[in-house]
């Protein structure tokens, strides 16, 4: 992706067939045919770790928290 260094880069998953891109205070939502599609900041007081999207909930993990709020 255009702009993103690689060391910015915490995880790469896959859901609903696009790819989220998870960085320290950002997620971003990227879809093959279009290119990134959504940008999602946050700031849950240390740096993301990791992202699960289930139902209509987003987990965010950083090294000592497992955050939950509704899925973007």
């Amino acid at each position: 992706m255009p702009g993103l260094a690689p060391a910015a880069v915490q995880v790469l998953a896959v859901h609903r067939g696009r790819l989220w891109v998870v960085c320290p205070r950002r997620v971003l939502v990227w879809d093959r045919a279009v290119g990134v599609v959504a940008e999602h900041t946050v700031d849950p007081g240390e740096p993301l770790v990791d992202v699960a999207v289930y139902q209509d909930r987003a987990y965010l993990l950083t090294e000592t928290r497992l955050l939950r709020r509704p899925a973007w």
